[in-house]
């Protein structure tokens, strides 16, 4: 054997060291495993699910009903989209009807002989079509500002719905609810003057997309003697102005929208108007508050 051969090799030895210092870096200094906040969202699902459940199964009365319902709204509202994705999908999963009867309900009315079996059965898949989803929702509605509680989550199924293709059920049913909750017989007309409440005029200044109002002096020009200004209310949410409609009360046609938006023109006397111009407002990006837009005489 020659010397060279029994001479030990350095760079084996440092790598021998450096495989042992590994091993106790990772025995003092584990790796870090989910930090805080992600455990935190972890417990907080967990919670969500549990209080889900026990709404499924209807433990306790109707206090402990409405407290599950406060405590999952409370939830949901300080949670990341990434959150909330997951909570609809708990809602769409623990709240769906009951797959054997759909089906036995669904055989039954492909099975039916004569009108009797058919109108048997189409009873029969209306009721296992009642899931407990719509039920869940219409529970949440009642709590305080339930219904915008809804129409947000309503906003956040809309942009879940393409990365989440399995809400589509959920938002149908919402809409359901919401159809009719929201239908005209409901609403009430009323007149929006300077001296509404203060939340009102900054959703009008906030909702006015189509000739932006330019706080506060050009919204008082709008509301001014020879304007009005209408919108309809839902009875649950009375500072909300669903669908609002602008008139401006003039003598003769404007020839540019401007004469309309001029702050500087003077008011006229609404008694010697003999025309009415209207413009109406878009929808806002959230809820279903209706504003809708154009220009009319």
């Amino acid at each position: 054997m020659t010397q060279a051969a029994s001479t030990p090799d350095p760079f084996r030895g440092l790598e021998r060291l450096h495989h042992w210092w590994r091993r106790l870096a990772t025995s003092v200094f584990p790796a870090p495993g989910p930090d805080e906040a992600d455990r935190a969202t972890a417990r907080l699902l967990d919670e969500f699910d549990e209080l889900l459940k026990e709404s499924r199964s209807h433990r306790g009365g109707e206090v402990s009903a409405r407290k599950r319902a406060e405590r999952c709204a409370a939830i949901y509202r300080h949670a990341d989209i990434r959150s909330r994705a997951a909570m609809l999908n708990l809602i769409t999963r623990d709240f769906a009807p009951d797959r054997g009867a759909l089906e036995r309900a669904i055989a039954n009315l492909q099975g039916a002989r004569d009108e009797v079996e058919l109108s048997r059965a189409e009873a029969r898949l209306r009721m296992a079509l009642d899931a407990p989803r719509a039920k869940y929702l219409a529970q949440l509605s009642l709590l305080p500002e339930g219904v915008k509680f809804l129409l947000d989550l309503r906003a956040d199924l809309l942009a879940l719905l393409p990365q989440e293709p399995a809400l589509e059920v959920l938002r149908v049913e919402l809409d359901g609810l919401l159809g009719s909750w929201f239908d005209p017989g409901f609403l009430e007309l009323r007149r929006i003057t300077w001296d509404s409440p203060a939340l009102v005029l900054e959703k009008l200044i906030a909702y006015e997309a189509v000739h932006p109002i330019e706080p506060w002096n050009d919204l008082r020009n709008r509301l001014d003697k020879d304007r009005r200004c209408y919108a309809f209310f839902h009875p649950r949410l009375s500072n909300e102005p669903l669908i609002f409609v602008e008139v401006a009360l003039l003598k003769g046609l404007p020839e540019t929208v401007q004469r309309l938006l001029d702050q500087s023109a003077p008011a006229l006397d609404a008694g010697g108007a003999d025309t009415a111009v209207f413009t109406r407002s878009p929808t806002p990006t959230r809820g279903c508050a209706a504003s809708v837009s154009g220009t009319c005489c």
